[in-house]
This record gives C-alpha cells, sequence and structure tokens, in this order.
C-alpha cells in the first residue's frame, strides 16, 4: 500500500496519520489486527448468546412440559381423591343406614357379613373383662384375644411407670439455702397461725363472756320485773282481801242493825 492510502486507512479510522511508512503500517497493522480480535469476538459473544437463548427455549419448553405433567398428576390425584371420598361417603351411608354412629369421632367395626356365613358379631368389652379369661380358655378364638389382652396391659402399665419415673426424675432438687428459707418461713407462718388462733380463741373467750354476762344482766332483770310484778299482784290480792274483809264486817254489822231492829219492832207489837 501507499502511504496516501495508509494515512487515508487511518484517518478513517481517527489515528494519527503522520510519520515514515513503518510506523503507518504497523500503527495500521494493530489496529486491523485489534479490529479482527473484536469482531471475533463479537461473533463468540452472539454465538453464545444464540446457544443461550436455545438452552433456554429448551428450558421453558421442559418446564411447561414438567407444569403440564404435574397438572395433569394433580387432577388424576383429585380425581382419585374425590372417588375415594365418594367410596367411603357410599360406606358412611351404609353405616348410617345399619347402626347408629356417636356423636364424637370413633373407630367403628362392624362384623363381615360373609364371616362364617353371617353369624360373626362384634362386641364391647373393657380391658377388665378380656383379662377375666380361665385358664381352660385355651382355644384359638379366644387364647389369642386373652394374648393380647395380657400384652396391653403390660405395656400399659409400662408406659404409666414410665411417665410417673420421668415426672419424678424431672423434678427440679430444692438447693439447702431455699429448703432453710421455706422451713423458717413454714415455722414463721405455723407461728402467726397459732397467734391468730390464740387471739381469735382470747377474743372468742371475751365475746363469750361479755354475752354471758349481758344474759346474767336481761336473766337479773327479768327476776327483778317479775318481782315487781309479784309484789304488785300480792298487794293487790292483799288490798282486795281487805276489801272484801270490810265489806264482810259491814255486812255483818247490817245484819246486827237489822236483826236488833227486828226484835225492838216485835218486841213493841207483843
Amino acid at each position: 500500500m501507499k502511504v496516501v492510502e495508509l494515512r487515508a486507512e487511518l484517518d478513517a479510522r481517527m489515528l494519527n496519520s503522520k510519520g515514515l511508512k513503518s510506523q503507518l503500517i504497523a500503527r495500521l497493522t494493530k489496529i486491523l489486527k485489534n479490529e479482527q480480535e473484536k469482531e471475533e469476538s463479537e461473533k463468540a459473544a452472539n454465538a453464545e448468546s444464540t446457544e443461550t437463548d436455545e438452552a433456554k427455549k429448551q428450558e421453558e419448553e421442559e418446564k411447561k412440559k414438567e407444569e403440564e405433567r404435574k397438572k395433569k398428576e394433580e387432577e388424576e390425584r383429585k380425581k382419585e381423591e374425590e372417588e375415594k371420598k365418594k367410596a367411603e361417603e357410599r360406606e358412611r351411608n351404609l353405616l348410617e343406614k345399619r347402626y347408629t354412629l356417636p356423636d364424637q369421632p370413633m373407630i367403628v367395626v362392624h362384623p363381615s357379613r360373609t364371616a362364617k356365613s353371617g353369624k360373626f358379631d362384634c362386641t364391647t368389652m373393657s380391658l377388665s373383662v378380656l383379662l377375666d379369661y380361665r385358664q381352660e380358655d385355651n382355644k384359638e378364638h379366644s387364647f389369642e384375644v386373652s394374648l393380647f389382652a395380657e400384652l396391653f396391659n403390660e405395656m400399659l402399665m409400662r408406659d404409666f411407670a414410665f411417665r410417673i419415673y420421668r415426672a419424678l426424675c424431672e423434678c427440679p432438687e430444692k438447693p439447702a439455702k431455699e429448703e432453710k428459707k421455706e422451713k423458717e418461713e413454714k415455722k414463721d407462718k405455723d407461728k402467726d397461725k397459732k397467734d391468730k388462733e390464740k387471739k381469735e380463741e382470747k377474743e372468742e373467750k371475751e365475746k363469750k363472756e361479755e354475752k354471758d354476762k349481758k344474759e346474767d344482766e336481761e336473766e337479773r332483770e327479768e327476776k327483778m320485773e317479775e318481782d315487781k310484778q309479784t309484789e304488785k299482784k300480792e298487794k293487790k290480792e292483799k288490798e282486795e282481801a281487805k276489801e272484801e274483809k270490810e265489806e264482810k264486817k259491814e255486812e255483818e254489822e247490817e245484819d246486827e242493825v237489822r236483826g236488833s231492829q227486828g226484835e225492838s219492832e216485835s218486841g213493841k207489837e207483843v
């Protein structure tokens, strides 16, 4: 290339176009090399972006397929649950027709109509009744039930014993100071209680004495009132007796006067 062409290429790329031909060639080759590397990197980036776009598309497609599969499985599961609920509802309706179901949730056990030609039956028994078996009950139909009752009873005993033991182990131990403090507090409480009881007894005794004193005074007043009444009554009776005596005396005097007058009149007539 000529110097003019080299300078034109450099000017087109907004670079310094001054200098010798060798400098211009070196400068242009360097910029061309940079441009080529830049183009290659852009191509690689475009290729990577296209690959990532394809991977994203593929991933989205797989995701859609997975969602569709999950949706389908969910629909199938819902369908199975609905069928199961319908079957349970049908069975429940049949049981409600046959038996009176309890209000609280319980395990419903009902005999099979096909077992032993429909002669199989179920009964409710307590654990104590199941444990009350005889040694002669060694047949298959009763032996298994008795064995189950014994094992279940042992399980309950072990469980209850373990709970009691754990509760005792988890109880916190009281420190000596707290125990001493509690003893002192208990002692003070007992002392206060005794003092209170003594005080109450004293108050009750005083109240009783006051009550007895009041009752004695009332009895004395009643007695005095009765004595006054009896005195008044006796006085009144004496006065009445005196009046009667005086009236009787007056009547006797009048009778004597009348008798003397009668005798005098009879003497005159003679």
